[in-house]
């Protein structure tokens, strides 16, 4: 799933590093989340947290003469969903921002938002198992793959490719109708593909959904 632009905002105005710990704090206060982009000159430096901010010895001094380390998360306009998901995981982020290929910021996405519509749009917490597939480029095929998987009395439900930079490899990311794939596994490695990786338990549904929402009241909080 492509990153869609209808969630990219630009109403939250981001923070100079010459702003004021009190002007930051004010800002955190007015927008309700719990980071902020820090842009100068239109160019991307960071975020920074409200604890960061809060935590500050000096609140008249502005973040530069405070030092304040940025948290420098990157993704960019052609970033995958799946990159800004981890990446918002990652970081715990309560806003994602989004920059293009210079690092001129572009603005933000809210996690909160992005996440529900994830789960809506996608088979992500239906009961399936996932595999992951490593493979050369020239190998990769989805219609093979599927006709391989679909002799098993499965079906592929989602995929995602990721390729490798500067690498001729590339990782399949593979979600199921069904559980149970060791027929899948034992088939698919019959044809040569390698299996990286497996998760074929059956709390699979209530584990995903258990990580979501926990995932959820942590950046709502």
């Amino acid at each position: 799933m492509e990153l869609d632009t209808k969630y990219i905002m630009d109403d939250i105005k981001p923070l100079s590093p010459s702003d004021t710990g009190f002007k930051a704090l004010g800002r955190f206060d007015e927008h309700r989340v719990y980071h902020l982009p820090v842009v100068e000159n239109g160019k991307y430096l960071g975020l920074v947290s409200e604890k960061q901010i809060f935590d500050l010895y000096d609140a008249q001094k502005s973040i530069k003469e405070n030092n304040v380390p940025f948290i420098r998360p990157i993704l960019t306009m052609k970033s995958h969903i799946y990159d800004v998901l981890h990446t918002a995981e990652k970081f715990k982020l309560s806003i994602i921002p989004i920059v293009d290929e210079d690092d001129n910021y572009k603005g933000y996405i809210l996690t909160e938002e992005l996440l529900w519509s994830f789960v809506e749009n996608t088979p992500l917490v239906a009961p399936g198992g996932v595999l992951t597939l490593e493979m050369n480029k020239s190998d990769y095929s989805l219609a093979e793959i599927a006709r391989i998987v679909e002799t098993n009395d499965a079906k592929i439900v989602q995929s995602h490719v990721q390729s490798l930079p500067d690498s001729e490899m590339l990782f399949v990311y593979l979600k199921f109708n069904k559980v149970e794939l060791s027929a899948v596994i034992q088939n698919l490695t019959r044809y040569g593909y390698k299996v990286t990786y497996t998760y074929q338990e059956s709390i699979y549904e209530e584990d995903m959904k258990s990580r979501l929402d926990s995932f959820i009241r942590y950046i709502s909080w």
